[in-house]
């Protein structure tokens, strides 16, 4: 039998003899970690909006005849860095959220086993394009809720929030092939229209980040049995 065995064994039997169940750790470090890479990234998506808005100046100024096709490259190269480092802080981000998201829903599941749903799913759709909209958040809102304890609303906001950033970081990503394929005379037009979903991307992004800050603690007193009783 496995430690996780004989845990869900041991309140199984506390929850049927009417026993109240005690809290279990928090995923603190697993938390801290997340939101680190949640706010680096946002950190970063602000940053690169900006730069972006500096290349449409550039572009403007290569256009006029006043910047060099170099001074046009310096940017560019600029640019790729700061999607290189978003990349890396994106995958590091969404590993630590689906390791902070497994041990969340396992310790509801451990305290709550009657209906309780697998940690792993929760976990791995964190990887799975449009699933990662769906189950994760599903799992994340039945462990707050598990016991009887309160919804998390800030939950809710967060789901949303989230996926309207990628929504506009992939609406994004898209006209950045857009204008790569323009003319010279449409450039401008189409990295304008580049720059400012940027800048709403990384607004979403920042918003995301605060709405996360603000429901990760809350979600794990409540499903590790640590929130204050009312």
């Amino acid at each position: 039998m496995t430690e996780l065995d004989g845990a869900v064994q041991f309140f199984a039997h506390r929850a049927a003899v009417g026993v109240e169940r005690p809290p279990l750790p928090e995923p603190t470090v697993l938390r801290w970690l997340t939101l680190a890479g949640v706010e680096l990234t946002a950190a970063v998506a602000v940053i690169s909006s900006l730069v972006n808005f500096r290349r449409l100046q550039v572009i403007r100024d290569y256009v006029d005849g006043v910047a060099t096709s170099t001074d046009v490259e310096h940017g560019d190269d600029i640019a790729r860095s700061f999607v290189v480092v978003l990349g890396c802080l994106v995958v590091f981000t969404t590993l630590m959220l689906a390791m902070w998201t497994f041990r969340t829903v396992k310790n509801a599941a451990v305290r709550h086993p009657s209906t309780a749903p697998g940690p792993w799913g929760a976990a791995l759709f964190w990887f799975v394009p449009i699933g990662w909209y769906i189950v994760p958040w599903s799992r994340l809102r039945w462990a707050s809720r598990a016991g009887g304890a309160p919804d998390v609303g800030m939950l809710t906001m967060w789901q949303v929030l989230f996926l309207f950033s990628t929504c506009t970081g992939s609406l994004g990503s898209w006209w950045a092939r857009d204008v790569n394929q323009s003319s010279v005379d449409d450039i401008v037009t189409n990295f304008e229209r580049y720059a400012i979903v940027t800048a709403m991307g990384a607004v979403l992004v920042v918003s995301s980040a605060v709405a996360a800050v603000l429901a990760m603690p809350r979600i794990d007193r409540q499903t590790s049995g640590t929130a204050p009783r009312l």
